[in-house]
């Protein structure tokens, strides 16, 4: 909402937004289990944007099968798996047991999950619909991480993002309503504890809250990708960048920013731009802001993801998985793995990228 993320997180790179979505309403109508979550459009192998020792670009290899005693690596993780043939979300507790935290009640138990994207307070989780089952509940909703006061917060919307201070939700219309009615996206920001929704702006996509939590950045739909900031108390758009994103460092100085299938790094004002990864997309920041975890896909077709420092130097890669989710401490990564015998996420090592766990389900967010 990748999440962030959804990331994006609830949400996708603007390259695959619409072919996930109009999938997730094929799937949904055969009333079918779905593939994992969108990720990058292939591309060729990534490479360091400058010249590194041949030692710091290994690949890594998956463990073939993470052992139970590991399953207390994933604690915290938030993700989806069908219940009675409808996605619900689950979240893991410290001691590794997986517990349900949507449609728990008897009112939202046929409503579904899809999408989950924690509060930055940890308190709440924002989720979407489902993308399987036998209908599509078109609502955004919220529900308490103890899996109580589950509430609908607005009508379907995509790139769902919390304010940095959990207090409001930011997001734009899905495909499904501008489909219908021809329109532009609209952005609109909900107060979470009065559940007001106000339209902030009256076209734009690929929302995202700037650090300071009084301003945001969207992408206009007209000409080449673009990034423009807009306050939210009101007044004009700025332009900040040429790119799809930003996605902003954990200290606000700096941000990373798509571009013809390329990671760019920049300060927070769009300054010292610089190539970071090439061949890359759907990047992450780790929390300590010295890593970038990325996804690319392999020559074999398969979504892979691996993590570069800040000089460009990518420190592993070729790692089977999507949509790349960090732990809190930053020392995993939660990725969606796409496994014939159904969607799995797998618990990475950070530092190396072996599979250290892994839990049917996902989506997953940290």
């Amino acid at each position: 909402m990748r999440r962030p993320g959804i990331q994006g997180r609830y949400g996708a790179p603007a390259r695959t937004l619409v072919p996930l979505i109009m999938a997730a309403l094929l799937l949904a109508a055969c009333d079918t289990a779905a593939p994992g979550s969108a990720s990058p459009e292939p591309s060729a192998s990534s490479s360091v944007a400058s010249e590194a020792p041949a030692s710091s670009t290994s690949s890594a290899s998956p463990t073939a099968e993470p052992t139970p005693a590991d399953a207390t690596a994933a604690a915290g993780l938030a993700f989806v798996r069908a219940v009675d043939g409808l996605e619900q979300l689950f979240v893991v507790d410290p001691d590794g047991s997986e517990r349900q935290v949507s449609g728990l009640a008897a009112e939202h138990a046929s409503i579904g999950a899809a999408q989950p994207a924690w509060s930055p307070d940890r308190s709440m989780i924002a989720f979407g619909p489902p993308t399987t089952g036998s209908g599509l509940d078109p609502q955004l909703w919220i529900v308490n991480a103890d899996g109580t006061n589950q509430r609908p917060i607005a009508t379907l919307g995509e790139w769902t993002e919390w304010s940095p201070d959990s207090t409001r939700l930011l997001w734009t219309d899905s495909v499904f309503t501008t489909d219908n009615t021809g329109e532009y996206a609209r952005i609109w920001i909900a107060e979470v504890a009065s559940g007001e929704v106000t339209q902030l702006a009256p076209r734009g996509t690929v929302t995202h809250w700037l650090p300071d939590g009084e301003h945001i950045s969207f992408l206009p739909p007209e000409s080449e990708p673009h990034i423009m900031v807009l306050p939210v108390a009101g007044g004009e758009p700025q332009e900040l960048i040429v790119g799809v994103g930003p996605w902003w460092s954990p200290d606000g100085g700096q941000m990373l920013v798509e571009r013809e299938n390329d990671i760019y790094l920049a300060d927070a004002d769009g300054g010292n731009e610089r190539l970071l990864i090439e061949g890359a997309g759907s990047p992450a920041w780790s929390p300590d802001g010295t890593r970038v975890a990325f996804g690319d896909v392999d020559d074999a077709g398969t979504f892979v993801v691996g993590v570069a420092d800040l000089d460009g130097t990518v420190l592993w890669t070729d790692v089977p998985g999507a949509d790349a989710s960090w732990s809190p401490d930053g020392t995993k990564l939660a990725v969606e793995v796409f496994d014939p015998d159904g969607p799995f996420t797998h618990i990475l090592d950070a530092e190396t990228g072996a599979a250290i766990w892994k839990v049917e389900g996902r989506f997953p967010d940290w």
